[in-house]
């Protein structure tokens, strides 16, 4: 959490934190990222269009999202 976060929820302002995980070669899931859920998202739909270029970069069909990308 960062000190900004903290101060917000000090002061009462509602809201939560959110964090992103992301699965690692080994099966575990790491912290990708931690914020406000405007950041949590951005991270998210970054993380998202990054494993489907992957996925595009190896001629593979990449796999359907449940949660939308951002449109070009």
């Amino acid at each position: 959490m960062t000190r900004r976060d903290a101060d917000h929820l000090a002061a009462g302002t509602e809201g939560g934190v959110f964090f992103v995980l992301r699965r690692i070669r080994d099966g575990r899931y790491e912290e990708t990222a931690r914020g406000r859920h405007r950041k949590a998202l951005g991270i998210y739909t970054a993380l998202a269009e990054a494993h489907q270029a992957e996925h595009r970069r190896h001629r593979e069909v990449p796999e359907p999202d449940s949660f939308p990308t951002r449109t070009r």
